[in-house]
């Protein structure tokens, strides 16, 4: 998320960023997230000032009790009033902050200066082309899908059916074949490179959701169990 303090000395920044993720959409957000921050500002200031009054009072209404010399009425009824007003800015306050805390989490984090701007996959740079070999095999090369078929270690026709296109079943040693790179991934790295493995739940509160960027963003895209107040998990980094 975003710090307010960023946003307020850089607002254009922000907004070429919005644009360079194709967000125009959200150009308004920064803007009223401004506006309401000056509303807080204003409020906490007013709030402060009531405050310091209140406690001006009740020290006059404490001298007067103490002294018996005139008569307190006039300003017991001024704290009643400074405390209601206390009251309502306190409450309007919360209410402003949640807005505020709400946009901030619907804006994105800043781009890196290396990150190219493009609308479609084919404004993609290309960094590393096709690795090109000498060989003298005397049949000709195979690409994955071709071997995998052939071999049978994924069936897209299947995967489509229960899925969608793009979605493949793995088969025999194909099934096997992925769980084996699976484990030799992380065996290499808990072994060779400091990783601590960890196999976390699969079920977490929002505040994990929240915390991690994932909510209010993915908030319907997300499997709820309202009863628990919990969501199931859409990548294994929230809860590590």
């Amino acid at each position: 998320m975003l710090d307010i303090s960023y946003i307020r000395q850089n607002p254009e920044e922000v907004k070429e960023m919005l644009r360079q993720r194709q967000q125009s959409d959200d150009l308004p957000k920064v803007d009223r997230l401004l506006e309401r921050d000056a509303e807080r500002k204003a409020m906490v200031q007013r709030t402060d000032d009531l405050k310091a009054l209140r406690n001006r009072v009740s020290k006059e209404i404490a001298n007067i009790k103490r002294t018996g010399q005139g008569s307190g009425e006039k300003l017991i009824s001024q704290m009643k009033s400074v405390s209601n007003q206390i009251s309502d800015l306190d409450l309007g306050l919360s209410t402003l902050e949640d807005e505020i805390e709400e946009l901030l989490l619907n804006l994105p984090n800043k781009l890196h200066e290396s990150v190219p701007e493009g609308t479609s996959a084919e404004e993609n740079l290309l960094y590393k082309g096709p690795i090109s070999f000498e060989h003298d095999l005397d049949f000709p090369i195979k690409d994955h899908l071709e071997l995998g078929k052939s071999l049978g270690l994924f069936d897209f026709e299947r995967g489509a059916k229960i899925t969608g296109a793009g979605f493949p079943v793995y088969t025999g040693k194909g099934a096997r074949l992925e769980r084996a790179l699976i484990n030799f991934m992380l065996d290499t790295h808990s072994a060779n490179h400091g990783y601590t493995e960890v196999f976390p739940p699969f079920m977490v509160n929002k505040e994990s959701l929240r915390g991690t960027g994932q909510w209010p963003k993915f908030a319907d895209q997300v499997y709820h169990m309202p009863e628990d107040g919990l969501y199931a998990i859409p990548t294994a980094e929230v809860p590590v």
